[in-house]
């Protein structure tokens, strides 16, 4: 249940958004999808990491700016 309210915080702040490069839970990468229960991460090796967003919400959150040309 404390995770689903997780979620919701997360959908509702948004304290980044889909395609953004981040660095939650200890975990770095661009964020492909954010749910009720997960925020989908994938790093740079292409692996996928799901973070459960009461782990988000209760760690660091660092999003990194992009390039400008």
């Amino acid at each position: 249940m404390g995770q689903a309210v997780s979620g919701l915080f997360v959908l509702i702040v948004r304290p980044f958004k889909i395609g953004d490069s981040v660095i939650v839970a200890g975990e770095e990468g661009v964020v492909e999808d954010v749910a009720t229960l997960f925020t989908t991460i994938i790093k740079s090796d292409g692996t996928r990491a799901l973070i459960p967003n009461n782990t988000i919400l209760s760690g660091k959150i660092y999003v990194k700016q992009q390039k400008q040309d």
